[in-house]
């Protein structure tokens, strides 16, 4: 910071930098960057490398450094061989993340780094990770940030637009080809041939069509304001779907399957981008213009009826329904085929319409009958065997069958991150599912650790996705079962683990909506973790939780609907334990009152 010439911008974890160059000379006798190569070069070849240079590790200055290697070993009262060796691995890469570049890289305060060495002298796990290749990339991102962020936005659009409307495209080709052997079948086919002649005609219209909205509404968003429907270049893709959604019904007017084509991939981008009731909204829409104009039982309106049962479950709008799921998977069984794809993915529906109505046994056999079709038709490696392993992990946890649940979940998340990378949503939400999984085996520490890796992994998904939501959640809760452990030595450790990463969560969610209704629970609960970590910190733990509960109060109309209440009156028993806690009976009965006023009703 300080060798970009402006001394304004330096915090706290500048000191951080300058305690990882002290701790890097104190195991290796040199700085990162070596004073000889300083001395010599130029000050602007000086700042140059100090801005950019990637300093060896610790362990690999000292294998480099042979000719001073016995010298710096006996300091050390070691041997040559096996100082390197020591540093190895925990070490280096403590020392590498207090010397990041990047700030957001290094350790946010210095006690984070102390704690950090104290895991490393007490043979615990540390949160210091080497650098992925995803970030190695980043680092390019970043240094050539504006052609980038223009090309990639276009790019990701184009490409979005691109697929769908191959989609279509082959879509096309295969009712052309059904269309051909119809009418080669017989002459009384005929009217059959046409229709579905001219069926996979206007589906290649709705391809060309979509296309061409998404390129006029959608890409064009990156111009200057005022251009040719411009936004600016900064533009996020969740604004350019916005601002195409209005010019859809008037635009498609007298074209109802372009229009329901056009509201189907715009209802998909809201629920990627977690807006679950715009979701619903625009696949509502497309599904009723497909009945009315496709009937009940095209395959488009079959594909729509499914999406919209499977976006209000996922969001809490409404349970699933097993009779309606049943009768959707077997017109698909008969249109497709019982190994077809979609096919697959409305049988799962029905084991997650069991599931609703807590008939594990029946959703665990569905599971792992479509886990078995998918491996043997499709590949061990296809994304829906991962979703079907997962699944059937999930039911477990629901059985009971805890060991079951952990070893199904584990495999899940290996096969995900090598074959969907680790910030793929499914990715995360298996993440948090291992994470749930090690809090009921009681091994906390590494379930807030992985929870706060899924955060920070998806922390471009926004405030509002199912996996920011969920982990939030699972963290709450993990933290809320934490108050029951016995030994008050490990309890003050994990607690303090735990308020890490609940500060890493507020800092996320106060860049991207400070006042949205997780960012003040995420305050209560770190008003909690401060209560169990001792007497010093008991000013903070209170403030924390009476400002956690009054942001709650005032951002209630934006909790969703499956939350309800429940997090106003987690709050508020919290603020009735704490001051149970102090013997203040009159505060307790107080928010005691308050949580009770807040349960939901019967």
């Amino acid at each position: 910071e300080q060798a970009e010439l402006n001394a304004l911008d330096i915090d706290t974890r500048s000191d951080v930098y300058s305690l990882g160059v002290m701790l890097y000379e104190l195991l290796t006798g040199s700085t990162p960057l070596g004073r000889d190569t300083l001395q010599r070069a130029a000050f602007a070849e000086v700042i140059r490398r100090i801005k950019e240079e990637e300093p060896p590790r610790p362990s690999t200055r000292l294998s480099d450094s042979k000719d001073s290697l016995p010298g710096i070993s006996a300091q050390r009262k070691t041997e040559p061989a096996k100082l390197p060796q020591s540093i190895r691995g925990d070490l280096d890469w403590i020392v590498m993340k207090a010397l990041a570049k990047e700030r957001d890289r290094r350790y946010e305060t210095c006690n984070n780094f102390a704690i950090d060495l104290m895991h490393f002298l007490q043979n615990e796990p540390v949160s210091a990770r080497p650098p992925s290749t995803a970030y190695l990339v980043q680092k390019f991102v970043r240094r050539h940030r504006t052609v980038v962020a223009t090309t990639a936005a276009s790019l990701l659009l184009l490409i979005g637009a691109t697929i769908f409307s191959t989609w279509m495209y082959f879509n096309a080709e295969r009712e052309r080809g059904a269309a051909v052997v119809a009418q080669n079948n017989a002459v009384l086919a005929e009217g059959k041939a046409i229709a579905a002649r001219n069926d996979a005609t206007e589906s290649e219209k709705e391809s060309t069509v979509v296309r061409q909205f998404f390129q006029d509404r959608v890409l064009k968003a990156v111009r200057p304001p005022g251009q040719a429907g411009g936004l600016g270049r900064d533009v996020t893709v969740r604004r350019a779907v916005e601002a195409a959604e209005p010019a859809v019904a008037e635009q498609f007017a007298a074209q109802p399957r372009v229009e329901a084509a056009v509201r189907e991939v715009l209802g998909t981008s809201f629920y990627l981008l977690g807006e679950f009731d715009k979701a619903i909204k625009q696949h509502d829409r497309a599904l009723k213009l497909r009945e009315q104009h496709l009937g009940t039982d095209h395959p488009d309106t079959l594909r729509m009826k499914s999406n919209v049962a499977s976006i209000e479950a996922d969001s809490g709008v409404k349970k699933s329904n097993i009779q309606q799921a049943r009768v959707l998977f077997e017109k698909a069984k008969s249109t497709y085929g019982v190994n077809d794809r979609k096919t697959l993915a409305l049988q799962s529906n029905v084991a997650f319409a069991y599931q609703d109505a807590n008939q594990l046994d029946e959703a665990m056999t569905i599971f792992q009958e479509v886990r078995d079709r998918i491996t043997t038709t499709i590949g061990v490696n296809d994304e829906d065997a991962f979703a079907a392993i997962n699944n059937m992990g999930r039911t477990a946890y629901l059985q009971g069958r805890l060991d079951i649940a952990l070893e199904r979940m584990e495999s899940a998340l290996a096969a995900r991150k090598q074959h969907l990378g680790l910030k793929h949503p499914d990715t995360l939400l298996t993440m948090n599912n291992v994470a749930t999984m090690l809090t009921h085996n009681k091994n906390y520490i590494d379930a807030i650790r992985l929870f706060e890796d899924a955060l920070w992994l998806g922390k471009d998904l926004g405030p509002k996705h199912v996996v920011t939501l969920q982990t939030v959640r699972s963290l709450g809760q993990t933290i809320e079962i934490m108050d029951g452990m016995e030994r008050e030595d490990a309890k003050k450790k994990t607690f303090v683990t735990a308020e890490a990463a609940l500060r890493r969560c507020i800092e996320y969610l106060t860049t991207k909506s400070p006042d949205d209704w997780l960012t003040f629970q995420t305050q209560s609960m770190i008003g909690w973790a401060l209560a169990n970590e001792g007497k010093e910190r008991h000013a903070e733990a209170e403030s924390q939780m009476l400002r956690g509960y009054e942001g709650l109060k005032k951002s209630a109309d934006k909790i969703p609907a499956s939350d309800g209440t429940v997090p106003l009156a987690n709050a508020a028993e919290r603020l009735a334990d704490w001051y149970k806690a102090r013997d203040n009976q009159v505060e307790e009965k107080k928010w005691r009152d308050t949580a009770k006023s807040h349960q939901p009703k019967a």
